[in-house]
């Protein structure tokens, strides 16, 4: 049995915002992988050369107000795994209500990050299997997306 998702629209737009700006701001393609991928996008050159990945998030609250950005431990080693078996950059890539902002992603976070069981609650949801392991990113270290560059 498959688990539900919870993709809402505005959190849709959100990450089209930033994908969006993503292309513009450094003259790529992006790709939507598909709905079983386990990464949101493939960043390809104008022929279709895959260059690296992309996770995309859209935030209905400012960077600052918390002072970690956390997802998924399961979804944060899929993309590991992703950069690590092609060789290819993966990024987070967030869209807060002040900016889009990028975070290159480490494969030596899951050593020096701090992780805990998070996710909604029951009670928000009544998910029980929603409730995970999650990595916490230090919201600091995102740049915004125009200081950052693919290489």
């Amino acid at each position: 049995m498959s688990r539900p998702t919870y993709e809402r629209d505005d959190h849709l737009r959100e990450e089209e915002a930033a994908i969006d700006a993503l292309q513009a701001v450094w003259g790529v393609v992006a790709r939507k992988t598909p709905k079983y991928y386990k990464i949101d996008y493939a960043i390809c050159d104008a022929n279709g050369g895959v260059l690296g990945w992309v996770e995309v998030r859209g935030k209905t609250f400012p960077r600052l107000q918390y002072s970690t950005f956390y997802t998924s431990l399961e979804k944060y080693l899929s993309v590991c795994r992703f950069q690590y078996a092609t060789n290819k950059p993966a990024w987070l890539l967030v869209k807060w209500t002040d900016g889009v902002f990028i975070y290159r992603i480490s494969t030596a976070d899951c050593s020096r990050r701090k992780i805990t069981i998070g996710g909604r609650t029951v009670n928000s949801r009544g998910d029980d299997q929603d409730i995970e392991p999650v990595i916490h990113i230090p919201v600091a270290e995102f740049l915004p997306l125009a200081n950052a560059s693919i290489e």
